[in-house]
């Protein structure tokens, strides 16, 4: 994939969840009788003046105590004027570059952070177990132990720390090959990698698990996506997560009909189980971001949340002559009916959304939406649609 394609990616969906998910807790705040005051922020303070990177991700290990914050290397720099006016900066970059994705962590809460260093040399951890500058993610098993990735186009390394990301103990550098992958911790010393790989059906997504803490991943993934009885087509993309309450795998996916509509919802593996469910939340929407988010709450409840790309008929005012984007949403569907025997969607009687599995109706809410202003909407830098 192209360098800077993820970190435009990212930053609309970072937009996408964070609005969605705000707009449940408004809801949600409704129903009690007082409204908790709202959030306050620390002043900002630098990470790494040396140091920089995109697609960053800070992750909070409650069993440690610490913060760990990981980051592209920053290759994507490259593309800016500073390759020719910022000359120390340059030094800075090839003088700390590794070949791996940034680590840093902090014992304070973010106050302070201090970069991860392999037998004190600039690189965060052993090259033998991490190799692979871009596509971090960070996710914990049920024992404490950390993962995170990175990603040279050819290979997906997986590595582990059990000490809150201080130091690396465990990893390999290429467990499988693959593009965007994403983690999900489950057991103590179990994790599960998505990737788009090369050989993969269809899309290429696959899911591949390891067992060990990260030295080494099943040789052969599990295929997330496939065929409807419509004679469409689903596929998982976008961070997984691992169901606590019943070892469920959930992915994020989207949907597509021969008629043309467009769908999203979940897909789930059973825990022990060799293959992926599709369950479609809600058809006949339109997605900006390039996949949806799910996250998973202490009570197995699943939330989906995506942004609509709206347009306005007969007009050419958007990128390239496209339609004029209209208003659009940010909206957000949730499911609490995960079966604990088999990661199915029970049937209940709310008939608006079905499964496309079973054709049973889908115990998914009406989707809740927060409108944003029309115009060309934005991507990163200089890209637009």
């Amino acid at each position: 994939m192209a360098p800077l394609s993820r970190l435009r990616r990212t930053r609309v969906l970072a937009v996408s969840v964070v609005l969605g998910l705000a707009a449940l807790a408004g809801v949600l705040a409704t129903r009690g009788s007082a409204v908790p005051p709202g959030p306050t922020f620390a002043p900002p303070v630098y990470v790494d003046q040396q140091l920089a990177g995109g697609e960053p991700e800070v992750f909070a290990d409650t069993k440690h105590g610490t913060l760990i914050y990981t980051a592209h290397e920053g290759t994507t720099h490259l593309y800016r004027d500073g390759i020719v006016s910022s000359p120390w900066g340059n030094f800075d970059f090839v003088s700390n570059y590794c070949n791996q994705v940034n680590i840093w962590t902090s014992p304070d809460g973010g106050a302070n952070w201090f970069r991860d260093r392999f037998l004190g040399s600039p690189c965060p951890t052993s090259p033998a177990e991490n190799t692979g500058f871009s596509d971090p993610d960070l996710t914990q098993d049920a024992g404490g132990r950390v993962y995170n990735t990175g990603i040279d186009l050819v290979n997906d390394a997986l590595f582990s720390s059990i000490d809150g990301g201080k130091t690396w103990d465990k990893g390999t550098a290429d467990c499988h090959d693959g593009d965007r992958p994403w983690l999900a911790g489950g057991k103590a010393d179990q994790v599960f990698m998505a990737t788009d790989t090369v050989e993969g059906s269809r899309t290429g997504h696959q899911l591949f698990v390891s067992n060990d803490g990260g030295n080494s991943c099943s040789a052969t993934g599990i295929d997330d996506n496939g065929s409807l009885p419509d004679g469409g087509s689903f596929t998982a993309d976008g961070k997984l997560y691992y169901d606590k309450l019943n070892g469920t795998v959930v992915e994020p996916a989207y949907f597509d009909h021969p008629d043309g509509s467009f769908g999203l919802g979940i897909s789930t593996m059973p825990a022990g189980g060799s293959s992926f469910t599709p369950h479609e939340g809600v058809r006949g929407t339109t997605m900006f971001a390039h996949w949806p988010a799910i996250a998973i709450d202490s009570a197995g409840t699943v939330y989906l949340t995506w942004d609509t790309n709206d347009r306005q008929p007969g007009t050419s005012g958007g990128c390239d002559g496209a339609e004029t984007p209209a208003p659009n949403s940010i909206m957000l569907i949730y499911t609490n009916d995960l079966e604990a025997r088999g990661g199915g969607l029970r049937r209940t009687g709310d008939n608006r959304l079905t499964d496309p599995t079973t054709g049973g109706p889908l115990p998914t809410a009406g989707p809740l939406s927060l409108r944003q202003n029309g115009g060309p909407r934005r991507v990163g830098s200089g890209t637009c649609s």
